[in-house]
């Protein structure tokens, strides 16, 4: 099947290699932890084993890294391959990046480790930006301000376009809590999720029967990993995941693919 990636990270290797092993917030975030590092050399080999015709890109969150920097890396990397949708850092100290680089960014992304869920008088200039261009808000937001973050988003940006990494799990990935995000979220038309390492086929048929089919996609998240070896081929593992439910096979094209170009278009 065609597959078009909606959450795949892109950086450095060696340089993420030697800020995670001596980062002091290793211990904090599991991300600092949990990176194939070692499969990060060629991408487009990558691509061509999983059939991925088309994938977001996004830099990496470490604290340590300059988020301009990383996200011009990123956005380079996108312009010398085909099929690549790249995102920017959502960066409060440098409010006019995502205007500068409009016409190839499809949006910014939040994480936890880089900002607190609050909105800031500089989240709001660039949030601004991010609905005139038609742009998505990649959300990793604190798991218990979650719900109150998104609402205050879409109260001061009605329709914006917010994507839920992970299908708004929280650490522990515990399915009610999946469920209490998908439900309390459900009422906005312009919030959709990623599939991204939630490996649970029931998981997945749920939040198809919460949200509906034409708001999840595809996401992988590599280059992290969930299981306790860090062997596993990450990518093929979240193809799997989704084309082993129960779902109709109109639905897991849905989800593999065809809900992605809803979703980004360059520029």
């Amino acid at each position: 099947m065609t597959v078009y990636d909606a959450h795949i990270h892109y950086g450095d290797p060696e340089l993420m290699e030697i800020i995670a092993a001596n980062s002091p917030l290793r211990e904090k975030f599991p991300c600092y932890r949990t990176f194939q590092h070692w499969n990060m050399v060629d991408y487009p080999a990558l691509f061509a084993r999983n059939a991925i015709k088309k994938a977001v890109i996004i830099p990496f969150v470490f604290a340590e890294h300059d988020k301009t920097h990383e996200s011009l890396r990123v956005i380079n990397f996108a312009k010398r391959t085909p099929g690549l949708f790249p995102y920017a850092l959502l960066d409060e100290d440098n409010t006019e990046f995502v205007t500068k680089h409009k016409d190839i960014v499809v949006g910014v992304k939040e994480h936890i480790v880089l900002h607190e869920s609050e909105l800031t008088p500089q989240k709001k200039k660039i949030f601004a930006q991010v609905k005139e261009y038609g742009m998505t808000l990649l959300l990793h937001s604190w798991a218990a301000k979650r719900i109150e973050y998104v609402q205050a988003i879409q109260d001061n940006f009605p329709g914006m376009k917010i994507q839920i990494a992970h299908l708004g799990r929280d650490g522990t990935g515990e399915p009610k809590f999946i469920y209490h995000i998908l439900e309390s979220l459900a009422h906005f038309d312009s919030v959709f999720f990623d599939t991204s390492t939630v490996r649970s086929r029931e998981v997945l048929e749920k939040a198809v029967d919460i949200v509906g089919s034409d708001r999840i996609l595809y996401g992988s998240d590599f280059p992290f990993f969930m299981d306790k070896d860090g062997e596993e081929d990450i990518i093929k593992e979240q193809i799997n995941h989704v084309l082993e439910t129960n779902l109709s096979s109109d639905v897991k094209e849905k989800i593999m693919y065809k809900n992605f170009d809803n979703y980004y278009e360059r520029g």
